[in-house]
């Protein structure tokens, strides 16, 4: 038990690597810029996608969602849901 004026316990510093963290989770992860630019990505995505990463050259995510809901037979509808759900 700590009492008022015994200074708090230290946890010892994380050792983590975010990027390691989400290639080991079995979803997809992925981050986009404010200009709609695909960033990191993980292997769940790059799978999905399939596309490389690092990426040789900035991937617009809109268009290759766009791409990838047209190859799956994905309606329009549930594209527009899932861009205004992000």
């Amino acid at each position: 038990m700590t009492t008022p004026n015994s200074p708090s316990p230290q946890l010892p510093p994380l050792d983590f690597n975010a990027e390691e963290y989400l290639n080991i989770v079995d979803h997809g992860v992925l981050f986009v810029d404010a200009q709609g630019m695909l960033g990191y990505y993980n292997t769940f995505c790059q799978k999905l996608f399939s596309i490389e990463y690092p990426s040789l050259q900035p991937v617009n995510y809109i268009e290759l969602l766009s791409a990838w809901s047209d190859l799956q037979g994905l309606s329009r509808l549930w594209f527009i849901e899932l861009l205004i759900c992000v």
